[in-house]
């Protein structure tokens, strides 16, 4: 967890400071994020964790609590694609154009085992 940046909001020099640490904190975020989808595989794993937060689904809880729930879920994944978007405004579109592809390869039809092969 990380603890406040600044002591005393009316100290410009702390401000100054916490402001250097916040550019440098999303550097560091979009650089590890830059490494992660350099790798099909972890563009694959990127891709998931968008689909488990449910941004490309409507909010559908059955209660208000399920709705926040999914809602703040949502809203991780929202952000994540903010990065990848800030990073490399195509990556999204690549990003999908491979989803496609494994779902497509997942669902083919595979050939049978004629008799022969079988014995």
């Amino acid at each position: 967890m990380e603890r406040a940046l600044v002591g005393n909001a009316a100290d410009p020099r702390q401000l100054k400071k916490a402001g250097k640490i916040e550019k440098e904190r999303a550097r560091r975020r979009l650089a590890n994020l830059a490494w992660i989808v350099s790798t099909t595989q972890g563009r694959e794993h990127i891709w998931d964790a968008l689909c488990l937060a449910g941004v490309f689904t409507a909010n559908q809880g059955a209660s208000e609590y399920e709705r926040g729930i999914e809602e703040g879920r949502r809203r991780g994944g929202l952000s994540l694609m903010a990065d990848l978007a800030d990073l490399d405004p195509t990556l999204y579109h690549r990003m999908a154009r491979e989803a496609a592809g494994r779902e497509a390869e997942e669902l083919a039809p595979r050939p049978t085992q004629t008799e022969e092969e079988q014995s």
